[in-house]
């Protein structure tokens, strides 16, 4: 059972954009299609939004103190 269906967004993946869903299940990416099915499992409306599954934000996490960023 999923714990969450990503729905309605712009999925980026190295293949290129497309409209589809994302299934996540126990922290893990399990499924990537259109149209897919909630089930009972709870359900975000990405209408309009990109999902970029996988993707790491990584300019915040390696910022290292500097002058400019002392903290």
């Amino acid at each position: 059972m999923p714990d969450l269906v990503i729905v309605g967004g712009t999925v980026v993946t190295p293949d290129g954009a497309m409209r589809a869903d994302v299934t996540i299940a126990d922290g893990r990416i399990v499924e990537i299609g259109p149209a897919l099915e909630p089930g009972t499992s709870a359900s975000m409306d990405a209408s309009g939004l990109l999902v970029l599954p996988g993707v790491i934000d990584v300019h915040t996490h390696l910022r290292l103190p500097d002058a400019a960023h002392p903290h």
